[in-house]
């Protein structure tokens, strides 16, 4: 089935969310959906309908170092092997796509969210978070970098406009995004290793972008950074993905869509108007750029664990191995003895020590 033979409604459905963490697929073109994780420092797998604050319940997860921690160890090898546990507990969940890590530079020390964020210096920042996303994605996991870009601060985010020249931009904001996507930084340590010899290959696949504004111009909609810097000058070929923004008026989607974006995050249309068939279906350029953006989202989704049946739809089975059972046994049994010596303590000690020091007072009485 050609892309061509997918609806107008079709296509612009594939656009927005199915659900809080879900992507929308197409049965009858074969496009799986696939669920999404917010993160970066674990896989928040949240049950139900879920919500992107995290208040609702979430299946048991790691906790990993925070993004200011793992840039303190200089160390893009231990950071690629987090990247590869953070891989291998998302394929464990059933999550096809880490909405994470987040690479922004930190600008600000009042930044509510400098925690998640590597470093002040573009270099070490897009080494260690080019590291984190190879090893995620060695297991099949489809890594959205964010925010890209100038997400330099949480108060009014959704409203502030970040002006610099382009020399700053390119110097300090970009430049740590540019190591991910471009796969630099790899270690020199990597090249003696026969299993690590052959990665950094490919770049991250996904990015988010921002709830700011560049200049004048929503992050997803502004072409210079989108489309001349992101696609043509890094070569990044992948899923771009816009912040919790659903399709509104704040994310600017006739621009977006032009300027690459290939879905926004969150449920539909939040009172766009001209998002419908009889509209999008006489303006050539959208539907040239919505299908230039199923092919990127396509060609991401080809290389993830989306394809190897891992979906929205999966169902996972838990399966008790002898070694599991013999873990759990020897936690049961050390329980057991422990209850047991604090009884026999309380037993032979404590009781003896209070009935001694209980007995001359109520003799004098």
């Amino acid at each position: 089935m050609e892309l061509e033979d997918l609806s107008i409604v079709e296509k612009a459905a594939m656009l927005s969310g199915g659900s809080e963490w879900d992507s929308r697929g197409n049965d009858r073109a074969d496009i799986p959906g696939f669920v999404m994780s917010d993160g970066p420092h674990g896989v928040r797998r949240q049950l139900g309908e879920g919500d992107h604050l995290g208040i609702g319940s979430s299946k048991p997860a790691t906790c990993f170092p925070t993004a200011c921690t793992v840039a303190n160890t200089w160390d893009p090898a231990l950071a690629e092997e987090m990247g590869e546990a953070l891989g291998k507990e998302a394929h464990d969940l059933d999550v096809n796509v880490l909405l994470g890590p987040g690479m922004n530079i930190k600008r600000n020390p009042l930044c509510g969210r400098n925690f998640e964020y590597y470093s002040e210096d573009p270099i070490l920042s897009g080494y260690i978070g080019s590291a984190v996303v190879q090893g995620a994605q060695s297991k099949g996991v489809l890594v959205n970098v964010k925010h890209l870009a100038f997400n330099d601060q949480e108060i009014n985010r959704s409203g502030i406009a970040t002006f610099m020249s382009e020399q700053k931009a390119r110097e300090m904001e970009l430049r740590n995004f540019q190591q991910a996507f471009e796969a630099n930084g790899k270690p020199a340590s990597f090249e003696s290793d026969d299993a690590k010899k052959n990665t950094y290959t490919q770049g991250a696949l996904g990015v988010m972008t921002s709830y700011n504004r560049i200049g004048a111009v929503a992050s997803s909609a502004n072409a210079a950074v989108m489309v001349n810097i992101l696609r043509d000058e890094w070569g990044f070929t992948g899923y771009n993905v816009t912040d919790f923004t659903s399709v509104s008026p704040h994310a600017a989607p006739k621009e977006s869509v032009l300027a690459g974006t290939s879905a926004f995050c969150g449920f539909g249309n939040q009172g766009v108007k001209y998002w419908d068939a009889a509209t999008l279906s006489k303006d050539r350029d959208m539907l040239l750029a919505i299908k230039q953006n199923m092919h990127y989202s396509l060609w991401a989704i080809a290389n993830s664990n989306a394809m190897n049946g891992v979906n929205s739809s999966t169902h996972t089975e838990n399966v008790m191995t002898w070694w599991r059972a013999v873990y759990l046994g020897v936690i049961a049994a050390s329980g057991v003895v422990t209850l047991i010596g604090l009884a026999g303590y309380t037993t032979t000690r404590i009781r003896p020590a209070r009935n001694a020091a209980n007995g001359p007072t109520a003799a004098s009485k």
